[in-house]
């Protein structure tokens, strides 16, 4: 369940942050990982770094 409302926070961050070209970027670069706990940390890195900039 926490995975799933994490990938819903992250989808939201991603489209408040950016326009449709680069989401679908950033969706294909998503699509290479798998569902685990591991890649789970790695999209949040992803959007704590989105929010930096």
């Amino acid at each position: 369940m926490n995975l799933i409302v994490t990938i819903s926070l992250v989808i939201t961050a991603i489209f408040s942050l950016l326009n449709f070209g680069q989401l679908s970027n950033i969706l294909t670069e998503l699509k290479k990982f798998n569902k685990s706990a591991e890649n789970q940390k790695v999209l949040v890195e992803i959007v704590e770094n989105l929010t930096k900039k």
